[in-house]
């Protein structure tokens, strides 16, 4: 095997390595987090959701590269060293500074107001900062101590607002994503506003199901939570995160208020034209605005989006990031703008229904959209100066996906469509 050879196919190896390397750190620092969520959820620790949040919001990204670069030095650097007739004297000093970096990153981190899934987070209706919130947190598992209070449903708010974070796509590119969290709105014993966060949604859901009843029945919600961190250990005395104990006693109050509810609980089809109605409502007036901003005023409906809204993520330099591009009312989708790398979107050709309808066919071919026409019984495609535009789903000028297909009428003229 020539020298070349050699060195190529130690070079396929190292590069091998360290994809390995990656791939395995990865893996680790998200089944980390698995875990130790997990753990919460089954054992209702405060210890271990403090363990969670603080390797989630400072541990975990110093860590994980502190790791990589670590293995990537043992594994490819340090080995060749071996081969080395002479070898430098150790120096404690280069010990220190990965331990360093990560005790200064956790520092300064830490000095910042919680963000991504934790900006939800409210203490006496401010917003902690990371230290404020672990401290909080750290006071609560010390002292184990909880209060209750018990409140009337309506003056609870179960919601789930979207957030976005950032993600690598390439070198030096990066795309936005969006996620959902979770949390509970509530006055504490001193009539002080805690908002707190829920790392899932089944007491989200259990809560949206019992505000569908309180228009007929009276309900009230006992919520057990720690007083530092407004963090809550039960809801009407189960875990927030029991789907089937939640379940199980959203199904006995129904059960239990039978006979009221069956004279007045409107049927589900009743409640689908409900929330469509309200749809059609918000979401022509939507464009422009943030979907988590449209999402809320939904939730405060009680319409359910993610069932009821097929959302498509775009590029589009045209609108800003998270904001919602179009509405496609036939097909119940919203266009909503994912990063700024390029432009998914095109503006409709200005026409009327005076202008001729070869021309607009003409238009939209040469602008790259894509159409579906109807026309008279009696169109037999001659004569086209003697038919208009009559009914058209957008407005000439406005920005659509190039995805989009629209749908436009042609009648004869003086003739009403």
């Amino acid at each position: 095997m020539s020298r070349a050879r050699k060195l190529n196919k130690e070079t396929v190896l190292s590069y091998l390595r360290i994809f390995c390397i990656i791939i395995g750190t990865t893996l680790v620092d998200v089944g980390i987090k698995h875990v130790l969520k997990h753990l919460y959820f089954k054992t209702g620790e405060l210890w271990i959701y403090l363990i969670y949040v603080f390797f989630d919001t400072s541990l975990s990204f110093p860590l994980y590269w502190v790791t990589v670069i670590l293995l990537i030095y043992l594994v490819e650097i340090k080995e060749k060293k071996k081969t080395e007739e002479a070898k430098e004297p150790k120096k404690i000093i280069w010990k220190l500074i990965p331990v360093g970096f990560v005790i200064l990153y956790c520092v300064i981190t830490n000095c910042f107001k919680v963000s991504g899934k934790y900006q939800v987070c409210r203490i006496n209706a401010e917003t902690p900062s990371r230290w404020t919130y672990d401290s909080a947190l750290l006071k609560d598992a010390l002292s184990k101590e909880t209060e209750i209070v018990e409140l009337d449903l309506d003056t609870i708010e179960a919601v789930a607002p979207s957030y976005s974070y950032k993600v690598a796509s390439g070198k030096y590119r990066y795309k936005s994503r969006s996620s959902t969290t979770y949390y509970v709105k509530y006055e504490n014993k001193e009539g002080r506003t805690h908002c707190a966060m829920l790392e899932s949604g089944e007491s989200y859901n259990y809560l949206q199901n019992l505000k569908k009843l309180i228009d007929r029945i009276d309900i009230t919600v006992k919520i057990e939570y720690y007083p530092n961190s407004g963090t809550i250990k039960y809801i009407n005395d189960m875990s927030p995160y029991d789907a089937d104990a939640l379940e199980a006693h959203y199904n006995s109050i129904v059960e239990q208020n039978a006979n009221v509810l069956e004279k007045s609980l409107p049927d589900e089809n009743d409640e689908a034209i409900r929330q469509l109605k309200i749809i059609f409502d918000v979401m022509p007036n939507s464009i422009g605005k943030k979907l988590s901003d449209v999402k809320s005023i939904l939730d405060e409906e009680c319409v359910e989006l993610d069932k009821r809204i097929k959302v498509q993520y775009i590029s589009s330099k045209s609108f800003g990031i998270g904001e919602i591009a179009f509405w496609d009312g036939a097909n119940r989708r919203i266009y909503v703008v994912e990063d700024q790398a390029k432009e998914d979107m095109v503006r409709l050709p200005f026409f009327d229904e005076n202008t001729p309808v070869d021309e607009i066919k003409d238009m939209l071919h040469k602008a790259g959209i894509e159409y579906t026409c109807y026309v008279d019984s009696d169109w037999t495609g001659e004569n086209s100066y003697n038919y208009e535009l009559g009914y058209i789903d957008c407005t000439p000028g406005t920005m659509i996906p190039k995805s989009y297909k629209i749908m436009f009428d042609v009648h004869k003229k003086g003739q009403t469509p």
